[in-house]
């Protein structure tokens, strides 16, 4: 912000505060206040409207001598069974209907079957025995990976170990296991 600027929206500040501060020293007298327009009579309460509601036997203006504070208490305690809805329309409101007699038992629904087990995203493709230890190479959904066995690999699985012709895979979450052949 440039400094012109900070001027600016501070002499508007000002401004803005002087005239709060005049309007309520100003004020006047609220007595002499009464509603700006005539008041309606709706007969349907479910519809709302914008323009005041008083029932017939209110009256708009204060009695002579009487505060405008008054006399709105005095009108609008006779308003307390007019209720408004601001969001219903002017079709009536259904009734539920009344809830029918079950004659017949419930049906019994069995349990979905269990998920299909799942296969290790793991593909073999080699191994390199060095120093007494055992590489294994994996395809992991296109990209390298090199485990041991007991290591924990990427998506919840451990290699367990490798025999003869498989690797074989356990899914952490279902401790359920999984072998994976040795064809490259």
């Amino acid at each position: 912000m440039s400094l012109n600027r900070k001027q600016a929206m501070g002499l508007a500040l000002v401004v803005v505060v002087g005239l709060s501060v005049w309007s309520t020293q100003m004020g006047g007298d609220e007595d002499d206040l009464t509603p700006a327009g005539p008041t309606v009579s709706i007969s349907d309460p479910n519809v709302a409207s914008s323009t005041p509601v008083l029932p017939p036997d209110a009256t708009t203006a204060p009695a002579n001598g009487e505060s405008w504070q008054s006399a709105m208490q005095r009108d609008t305690g006779s308003l307390q069974g007019v209720v408004a809805d601001p969001f219903g329309s002017s079709k009536p409101k259904a009734t539920p209907p009344a809830e029918a007699a079950v004659t017949e038992p419930a049906a019994v629904v069995a349990p979905p079957p269990p998920p299909p087990p799942l296969a290790p995203p793991y593909r073999y493709l080699g191994k390199l025995e060095k120093g007494g230890k055992l590489d294994i190479y994996l395809d992991n959904q296109g990209s390298p990976l090199i485990a041991r066995p007991g290591d924990t690999l990427p998506g919840g699985w451990r290699l367990d170990s490798l025999t003869a012709g498989q690797l074989v895979f356990t899914h952490l979450a279902t401790s359920e296991q999984h072998t994976v052949g040795l064809t490259p």
